[in-house]
Formats: structure tokens, sequence, C-alpha cells
């Protein structure tokens, strides 16, 4: 089936409302003599049927567009603009339609444009590169506040004239195209003079209203001869864009082509977005030929770091940072999940999220943990992580290398734990270590309910690499009242890799007796913890005394419950020397009293 008889300029609009004409695409293109227009329509029952044909078009290059009609009906207004005129004038033809494209009635006719760069043998153009002159429409089908609003963006230069500069200029109608605003200028080049904007596609988001902008642009060149992609939207209904994003992470030469005449390159892009997420088609003469390339609008950087990281085939575990170095407009979300290739033969990868699996400001990154289990064979295994925004787009994806290998980083030989009182001493032996940089000791209490919540307590430095036995001891001071706690080392390697030992417990109950503990650091600066026992419900109060006796600070600590209890003191404006703290508990009936008093050194 034919979709257009035409030779040039061949675009289409598609009614995306649930109108009366929902789905019917109307194709315009320009005919083989240069001076008619042929308007299609595509039915949803793929019916073709040829319309009328305009004799405003003399130049090639027209556009539709599809809009809410007069009386709000969806998709009631569709839209045609013709070019005809010289690059020095063009003419620019709005034709409306009300009855699904039968017939149409010509609205206005403007000359807004001039030639756009350097006229060579009747074409503008940008360093040799023909530019495409003719204009862009859009029609707001949203249900924002400038619904039924018609968009015409198109390039020009400014000032007129062969051989100056062009920018990207941008109107609107409410009145069906038959009159337009005053233009505003799209790119925001502190010298527009300088550079060329031109090439201009633009897209109308059905969902907020949202218009967006792409063209290309000369701006990092001071010679004009190279160029990149730029974008930007307007959420005013036409009356400011946000500022310019470059859209292109190279920057490349225009002309490509051999010759002195304008060259034919890139006539064909789009933008198009959905929910306020665009994407771009574009031609791309970054390899010296006509690539064609993609790119999301607004957008996310994305990257995975390190590049390559270890883990052993069983109970071991890598981490990668992934981060969002920088955006471009992005305001959205970003979700991120984890897979790995080949799949192993044995044993089995697991990944986890530290703390959150999205980001929501930027720049900002997380931390993804690569655990394996089940005696994953030896090899090199391919880690994507892929990125995605809210509906699933923008989405990126990098990858990293998972080397698996047979080392087991620690070999642990025994690990324990022993309760004095409250109080709770753990201690562990290695039989080996290799880049071991130390173990994280995590402590759960054990709420009866199964669900165990642990924390991390300590850092004991290791070892490094060693082929000799070590003991390590640590003892827990920090419990506040009776109960079974469990114990479990988390063994971190020099390059983030890890694995968990077994789990031990240790039961503390109420103490039997009251005890004021020697402080801990001692001597401290500025700060240190002073750790008492309290068999009985009791009042305390703490109070600090210089060498001579003098009372430096007090604190009454009110009625606390029978267990362990401590407290922090800060002396940072105190001087240097030796000092007392006292403690004074009285049970609530007076059958019980506790007085005790120790020495704790500042030093700075």
């Amino acid at each position: 089936m034919t979709g257009v008889d035409g030779v040039d300029k061949n675009w289409m609009a598609i009614d995306q409302t649930t109108g009366p004409y929902s789905n019917y695409i109307y194709n315009v293109m320009t005919g083989g003599s240069g001076a008619v227009i042929s308007i299609e329509v595509l039915m949803e029952v793929l019916h073709l049927q040829e319309l009328l044909s305009l004799s405003t078009q003399a130049l090639p290059g027209m556009m539709s567009a599809v809009g809410p009609g007069p009386t709000n009906i969806s998709g009631g207004s569709v839209y045609v603009v013709t070019h005809s005129g010289t690059n020095a004038a063009g003419i620019y033809s709005f034709y409306h339609s009300t009855d699904g494209g039968a017939t149409f009635t010509l609205k206005s006719q403007q000359t807004f444009s001039n030639i756009i760069g350097t006229e060579i043998s009747g074409r503008s153009t940008v360093s040799n590169m023909r530019t495409r002159p003719y204009p862009m429409i859009a029609a707001d089908n949203s249900n924002g506040p400038y619904r039924g609003r018609l968009y015409l963006v198109y390039a020009s230069n400014s000032p007129s004239g062969s051989g100056n500069k062009s920018d990207i200029f941008s109107r609107y109608s409410t009145d069906y195209g038959a009159t337009w605003s005053a233009p505003k200028v799209v790119n925001d080049d502190p010298n527009p003079q300088t550079n060329h904007s031109f090439f201009p596609a633009i897209w109308c988001d059905i969902t907020s209203g949202r218009l967006y902008v792409k063209f290309y642009d000369t701006r990092r060149v001071p010679t004009s001869d190279s160029m990149d992609v730029y974008a930007s939207y307007t959420d005013d209904g036409g009356q400011t864009f946000a500022p310019n994003q470059r859209v292109t992470n190279r920057t490349f030469k225009i002309k490509i082509s051999s010759g002195t005449g304008a060259n034919y390159q890139g006539d064909y892009d789009a933008i198009q977005s959905v929910d306020n997420q665009a994407f771009m088609a574009y031609t791309d003469f970054r390899n010296l030929n006509y690539g064609a390339y993609g790119a999301y609008f607004p957008d996310y950087a994305m990257r995975v770091l390190p590049a390559t990281v270890t883990a052993a085939v069983d109970s071991d575990s890598a981490f990668v940072y992934v981060s969002v170095p920088s955006v471009k407009a992005y305001e959205k979300s970003v979700k991120f999940t984890a897979a790995i290739s080949p799949t192993p033969a044995t044993g089995n990868f697991t990944f986890r999220f530290e703390g959150k699996d999205s980001l929501t400001s930027y720049p900002d990154s997380l931390k993804l943990w690569i655990i394996t289990s089940g005696g994953i064979p030896e090899a090199n295994y391919t880690l994507t992580v892929t990125g995605r925004g809210p509906r699933g787009i923008p989405v990126h994806k990098r990858t990293a290398t998972v080397t698996v290998n047979g080392i087991v980083p620690v070999e642990l030989s025994s690990f324990a734990a022993t309760s004095d009182g409250f109080n709770v001493r753990l201690d562990w032996s290695t039989a080996t270590e290799t880049n071991n940089r130390g173990f994280e000791i995590e402590r759960a209490a054990d709420d009866a309910t199964g669900s165990l919540s642990w924390n991390k307590i300590a850092f004991v430095d290791g070892k490094g690499t060693t082929s000799e036995t070590n003991e390590y001891l640590f003892t827990d001071k920090s419990i506040s009242k009776p109960g079974r706690y469990l114990y479990r080392l988390r063994q971190v390697d020099f390059d983030g890799r890890f694995e968990y030992s077994n789990i031990v417990d240790a039961v503390v109950t109420t103490p039997s007796v009251y005890a004021l503990h020697q402080n801990f650091p001692n001597p401290f600066n500025p700060s240190t913890t002073i750790s008492f026992s309290l068999p009985v419900e009791s009042s305390v109060k703490l109070s600090f005394y210089d060498a001579a006796g003098n009372l430096v600070e007090q604190f009454q600590k009110g009625v606390l419950p029978a267990g362990m209890h401590s407290h922090n003191q800060a002396m940072q404006n105190a001087a240097s020397g030796a000092y007392f703290y006292t403690i004074e508990a009285v049970s609530p009936d007076g059958q019980n009293t506790f007085r005790s008093t120790k020495k704790m050194l500042l030093m700075k």
C-alpha cells in the first residue's frame, strides 16, 4: 500500500486522543512538482484516503499536527502548515480542519523566516550543510492550562541576511493559527550572533502540555564548522524556555561530504515524549558518516565502579558503587536492578543494595553487594546494573566484571561469646588471613519474635595477609538491659569483599550489686564513657570534680531501672589533668544506697 504520493519531506501526525478521530494518521508530503501537497488519512481500518492538494506548497517541507477542537473535542483540530515564498522571505500558510481532515480552512499566511546561515544555490546552509528551512508545528492535547495552543518553531538568521547566524524561534497561536504571538528565542547561548542554532524538531507532551524543542547548535566551536545537539522545553505555554542542555557527548564536524555545494545531511530527525520524558533521534556525524543516534531528554548519567571485583566461590561477597554523577534537567527517581551472566552451573549470585535501591537527588550513589553461595565455578562473570526512571524510562545499563576464584580470604578457627555480668567477651582466632582489613562486630537482641535486627557495634583491625595463627578479643560494654544477645563477625577485605561468621550468643543478667566502672577510654580527650550497674531501680546523680575538689559538673540522671547504664562525659573546655567522678544512687524505698568515686585523666 502506498502511504503517500510525493517525492520529498514525508511527515505525519497521529491522533493520540480518545476523540472521534482517534488513531487517525495525517500524512503530508511535497508533490513531484514542488507546488502541491498531498494530505492523506490512514484510519483504523487501514483505509487510505487522499483528501486534498494545496497550491501554497512551493518550497520543500510541510507538517501536520492534531489538537483539540473549537468545542473542546479531543483530536477535533487538524493543522497543516505549508512553506512557500523564498529563503529570504518564507511564507507559512496555516490550515485548520475540524472534520478529521475532510476539509481545511486557510487561517493565515505569515512571513516569519529568512535565510538560515548562508545561501548557496538557492539553499540555506551552515558550513555547506543544507539546513531544513520549513516550519515545525505541534498542538497541546493535554488537559493542562494551555490546552488547544498551537506551537510553531523555526530557524532563521538574526539579524536577517545571508552570511549571518541563525537562532531557533518559537511562537504560539490560541485561535487555531489565525494570529500568532511575538517570537521567543529558544537557544540561550551567551552570544547568539557568533554561532548557529538550526534544524529544530518539536513535540508537545499529551500528559502535561510540555513543549520540547531539539536542535543543532555550534556554540562550542568559534568557527561554527562543528556542532552538538541541544534541547530545551517550556512549561508555561512558550513564554519561557528551560536552560538549554547539551545532549550529545561529542562535538562533530558538520561537513562530511566533498564539494562546495549545499550538501544534504541529516534532514530527518524527531523528538517525542510520554509523561514528560522525551526521546530524540537525529543524524550524528562524529564518525564522519551518517550515523543514526538517539538520546533521552531529560536524562541522567550513570556509572558502576570499580570495573572489576573479585569474590570467592562460596560465602563471599564484593561490592560496586552505582552512581548518578550528573543529570541533564532530570528531576525524577532512578531505580536500579542487577543481573549476572552467564548463569553459573552451580551455586548462586545474590544482590543486595545497601540501604536503598533508588536515587532521588543528584549527584548521589549507592552500594551494591554481590554475594556468592553454593560453590560457583571459577570464571569471569558480567554484572549488568540497570537504571530505570518512572515508567521504565530513561533506561541505562552499565557493566562490571566479577571474577570468581577459590581463595578463602580468612580461615576462622574459633568464635565464642561469654558473659561476665553485664559485659560480653568475644574471642576468635584465625588460621590464615588474605587481604583482611578487619572484622565488623554486629549484635542483635533476641526479642523472642524470631526477627533479628543486626547493628554494627565495633570494628577490629585484621592482620592483612598472614599464614600465622592470630587471636582476637573484644569486650562489649554497651549493653543496657538483661537478655540474650547474638553476635556475628563481618570480615571485610581491603577491596570491599566480605563474609559473615557463624552466630554466637550470650545471656546477660541483672547485676547483683551496685558498681561504678572505670571510664573508657582513660586517659581521654575530649570525651569518655562512664558505666555503672544498678541491682534495683534507683535514683542516680553523677558529679565531676577537679583535682582540688571543686565541683565541675553535675547530672541528675533521675530514676533508672535495674541494669547496666552509661554516661558520656565531654570535657572539651576543661584543662588537662586529673578529675574525679562520683555516683550517688538511692532506691525509691530508701533501703538501698550507694556512693562510689573513681579517678580519670584528661590529656590534651
